[in-house]
């Protein structure tokens, strides 16, 4: 017995009072795809989200926004447990910008929402500084946030610090300014790669940690210039490790210092690379005390 062909269904010539009792059955995840389709359709379901919340609130989950600037288009893909969704592919930085906004506007009827960033070889800059402007102006939560490229300006490098991802990872060519180091030190898990921080840089990021700093993690690897240890930990009150507590078993590369929250740091120097970790049983310690 043969199927009966699939024919298409006009959602919206449907009258308004109709249109509502169909889009408040749907589940939340499929409206969110149905109001990034278009503009007229995103106005036609404006109000559908919160009903399909109340109708179904076991349709709250872990959502996830992955945003991918390549180099010549924007690609967003929704995320659910169960499927990815492309939500949109296109130059349109517009676009882009507003299903961004849209997705966040709603973002409290969902139980989590998690959004990564990634830009690679950069086309349009001033479109991703536009991208990076509105995350750091509506201080939109980034879980992740990777910039991999050639091309940059100071004020997109410098935005990609204040966007204050959970994870931040940068492979670029710059030259690190002190301003940058101080957008550095209030982040919280930073990797670099070829940047230009030479040893006086790190003596500085190292001292400013010592100051207080939310940074729990930061890995700087392939820079130009050799570090010298002795410069980097001037002033700093670190120690060696032992060679019972050596993690590398390298002599002269792992070091200890503390910072002024009582957080422990652990410190890995190497000729071109430089690591700085707070062991996780730390960050407990210090929560229980506070």
């Amino acid at each position: 017995m043969s199927s009966s062909p699939v024919t298409s269904f006009h959602l919206l010539k449907l009258p308004t009072l109709v249109l509502s009792e169909v889009l408040d059955h749907l589940k939340t995840m499929d409206i969110f795809i149905l109001r990034a389709t278009s503009r007229k359709t995103k106005c036609a379901v404006k109000q559908s989200l919160g009903h399909a919340n109340k109708r179904q609130s076991e349709d709250r989950r872990f959502f996830v926004l992955n945003i991918h600037a390549r180099r010549d288009y924007f690609e967003i893909i929704f995320q659910t447990l169960t499927a990815d969704i492309n939500l949109y592919k296109g130059g349109d930085v517009n676009r882009v910008v507003e299903i961004i906004s849209d997705f966040l506007e709603n973002q409290e009827d969902v139980k989590r929402v998690c959004i990564n960033l990634y830009i690679n070889d950069i086309y349009k800059e001033v479109d991703t500084k536009r991208l990076v402007a509105l995350i750091v102006r509506k201080k939109i939560s980034i879980n992740n946030l990777t910039f991999d490229g050639k091309k940059k300006s100071n004020k997109l490098f410098r935005g990609l610090f204040k966007s204050k991802a959970a994870d931040l990872k940068v492979r670029t060519v710059h030259d690190i300014q002190l301003n940058d180091i101080n957008l550095m030190v209030h982040c919280w898990h930073v990797a670099l790669a070829g940047i230009n921080l030479n040893s006086d840089h790190l003596n500085v990021l190292l001292k400013k940690w010592k100051e207080n700093s939310s940074l729990e993690y930061f890995c700087a690897r392939e820079m130009e210039s050799p570090l010298e240890k002795t410069i980097i930990l001037e002033g700093t009150n670190s120690r060696q490790r032992s060679e019972d507590n050596r993690f590398y078993r390298f002599k002269n590369c792992e070091f200890l210092t503390t910072c002024n929250n009582g957080k422990e740091s652990h410190l890995t120097i190497y000729e071109h690379c430089f690591f700085l970790s707070v062991p996780f049983r730390n960050n407990i310690l210090i929560a229980d005390n506070l």
